[in-house]
């Protein structure tokens, strides 16, 4: 049963890469925080799920904010890094300016 449910989200994120969007072209900053996709609502419930016991939102932000971390990182590492979202878009953008010095993030 425990497998059941690994290979449901997995085949829920695998199903996102399929058809995820192309960037616009010239890329805009709100296509950039948005990402090419989001991860799909059963894995943030997971995730809900295991940080409070519970699938209903918990009001706290801390919480909020880790919960859709831990999601874009799985979407991330799930697609071998194919489908990105905000957050992996946004980092590399950083470390590309910090690596040349620039000013920016």
């Amino acid at each position: 049963m425990q497998e059941d449910a690994f290979y449901y989200l997995r085949s829920l994120i695998l199903r996102i890469q399929s058809t995820q969007d192309d960037f616009p072209s010239p890329i805009t900053a709100e296509a950039l925080n948005v990402g090419q996709a989001e991860p799909p609502d059963a894995v943030i419930e997971f995730f809900r799920v295991l940080y409070t016991g519970s699938n209903k939102p918990f009001g706290d932000e801390r919480v909020d904010r880790l919960v859709k971390s831990m999601s874009d990182d799985v979407l991330f590492v799930t697609t071998r890094a194919r489908t990105k979202s905000g957050k992996h878009l946004f980092m590399g953008t950083c470390i590309q300016k910090f690596d040349r010095k620039q000013k920016g993030c």
